[in-house]
Parts: structure tokens; C-alpha cells; sequence
């Protein structure tokens, strides 16, 4: 893979070069970012997460997304799937549109802070066939067991998921449900 990208990135730079491709404003930030980052599957993603959709629409996007499985990321077909990765403190605005959005859903629970108030908002957004994931969910357990009981058979454990690797192999112990 660090050859192909290599390859594709110095035909790419031979073209900008020549003349016969010129980089948006913010590929041209990407690229000297990514030039300034110390290379490991961390940072490459974090950097690849906030490109703005103008880089998304570009050459560079297309040199770089191969790279993207081999570094521990996901590839996924840009056109039928919509990520939604903002560091808001109001979910709210994240899902303001968010009954427009196709079913089913797969909401994950990350956030370490406000968990109940964060398992609530998400509950009040599933229905029927969407799944929420409880990462961390050793640490989240009394907290998780409460929202649980307070919504009783709305919830229900997906073996086939938890158990896949193995029993609880996973940081979701226990804790990928789907609504029912």
C-alpha cells in the first residue's frame, strides 16, 4: 500500500507540476499538514476525518482514500453512507434533520461525560432495527443498566454481534443493542 500511495502521490505532484491539475486552496493545507504529521494510522486519520467537503470533491481524496483501510480506518462508498463525526456539546444540531436520515441506524456511544443524558437523547432518536453501541461499557455499567431498566423491553442484546470474536471480546461488553 506505502507504494501505491507513493506512486499515486508523485503522478499526482508531476500533474500540479505540468500544469494540468491545480489543488483547491484546502488541498494544498491537507497536503503540507499531512507533510508536517508524523505518519502513523492515528494521525492519518484524524487528519483524513475533518477534510472539509471541497477536498472531499478532489484529486487529492482520491490518491489518499486507498490508504485509509490500511491504516485501521474503514472504506466505505462515499455516496450511500454519511458519517457523522462533530464535537458538539448540543446533539440537537447534529440531528436537527436526523428523521430524514435512511434507517437503520447505527449510533455509538463514546463519550465518557453525560452518558445518561447522551443514552437518552440517542434513545428518543431509534426505532425498530437501529442499534446503539456502548463503548467502554465495563466503566458505563451502572449507568447503562439503569437506562435499560427504566426503558424495559425496548432494548435487546444482538448476540450475533457481541459474541462474533468470541463472548464480550470486544470494549462493548454487553452492549450492542437493538431496538425493538
Amino acid at each position: 500500500m506505502t507504494d501505491a500511495l507513493e506512486r499515486d502521490s508523485r503522478a499526482l505532484l508531476e500533474k500540479c507540476d505540468s500544469g494540468s491539475w491545480t489543488p483547491c486552496t484546502e488541498e494544498i493545507l491537507l497536503a503540507e499538514g499531512l507533510g508536517r504529521t508524523h505518519w502513523d494510522g492515528t494521525a492519518f486519520r484524524a487528519a483524513l476525518r475533518e477534510i472539509p467537503e471541497s477536498v472531499r470533491a478532489g484529486r487529492l481524496v482520491d490518491v489518499l482514500d486507498p490508504a485509509r483501510p490500511s491504516s485501521g480506518g474503514v472504506s466505505v462508498d462515499r455516496t450511500s453512507v454519511a458519517l457523522t463525526d462533530d464535537r458538539v456539546r448540543n446533539l440537537d444540531d447534529v440531528l436537527a434533520d436526523g428523521g430524514q436520515l435512511p434507517r437503520p441506524w447505527l449510533a455509538i456511544e463514546d463519550a465518557h461525560a453525560h452518558v445518561r443524558g447522551v443514552l437518552d437523547f440517542i434513545d428518543t432518536q431509534l426505532t425498530a432495527g437501529d442499534y446503539l453501541v456502548v463503548e467502554d461499557s465495563l466503566a458505563k455499567r451502572a449507568t447503562l443498566r439503569e437506562f435499560l431498566r427504566s426503558s424495559p423491553h425496548r432494548y435487546q442484546l444482538d448476540t450475533r454481534y457481541l459474541d462474533l470474536f468470541g463472548e464480550n471480546t470486544s470494549s462493548a461488553i454487553d452492549s450492542i443493542l437493538r431496538r425493538t
